[in-house]
């Protein structure tokens, strides 16, 4: 039987289809690293696997995939055209640059050759999803909560024949159903574009099998359809503490 999309039942900021991307933080010194180019400033972040989890209801970092928050604010009314397609990452002891991996790939690579657990009868099937965000401390209404990454649920529910799940059913690993994971990667993916307001969402990537030497990602954002320009943004590879 056909299986339609999800609902998307949200207690956060959870995006039932399109390109929508996620909501820049508010400042570009909000992220781990910021490059300014001319009417434009590329900020970025990777996500720890822990962060990962909290976003998607599939474990990314354990499929072989990194996960990088980046977004664009453009400076002096500048309209600025992005696209996930833009971006490249390479580390500086291995000259292989990758291009960005779209949310197609990353579920066909995911679901190739996994087979469909048991599933409970019935036509509706409800997922726990969560996302990440930012906020600075000392917001009114926030009380005592300090600034930073911060973490909100939410529930998603499938109608229809639940899909193949990614791994086998347990407390830890609950079951993922292909068209909420697909969602998920669309709807948060960086978006394709023109913007003279800041704009936010993931970029994932095949992770390369040789460690950063240096401790950074090189997360380059490519204008050769405007003026040729390359931004240079370098990531850490492993969060602040």
């Amino acid at each position: 039987m056909k299986r339609s999309l999800p609902i998307c039942l949200a207690a956060g900021a959870l995006f039932a289809g399109g390109k929508d991307g996620i909501p820049p933080r508010a400042r570009s010194a909000d992220y781990a690293a910021q490059q300014a180019s001319g009417d434009v400033t590329i900020a970025a972040a990777l996500l720890t696997p822990a962060e990962a989890k909290q976003v998607f209801t599939a474990d990314l970092d354990h499929a072989g995939f990194l996960v990088f928050e980046v977004a664009a604010y453009p400076a002096g009314g500048a309209q600025i055209e992005l696209s996930p397609n833009q971006f490249t990452l390479r580390i500086v002891n291995d000259p292989a640059m990758l291009a960005t991996s779209s949310p197609d790939s990353i579920v066909e690579a995911m679901y190739k050759g996994k087979r469909a657990t048991p599933q409970a009868p019935g036509k509706v099937q409800v997922y726990n999803t969560a996302t990440i965000g930012y906020e600075s401390g000392g917001a009114a209404g926030t009380g005592n909560r300090r600034g930073g990454v911060y973490a909100g649920g939410g529930t998603a529910v499938g109608i229809g024949d639940p899909g193949p799940s990614v791994a086998p059913q347990s407390p830890s690993n609950p079951p993922v159903d292909r068209d909420t994971l697909q969602v998920e990667l669309a709807g948060r993916e960086f978006p394709d574009t023109k913007a003279a307001d800041p704009v936010a969402g993931y970029l994932y990537f095949v992770r390369p099998r040789a460690k950063p030497r240096d401790g950074v990602y090189q997360l380059t954002l490519n204008l050769s359809g405007r003026d040729g320009r390359q931004i240079v943004v370098p990531v850490p590879a492993k969060a602040a503490k």
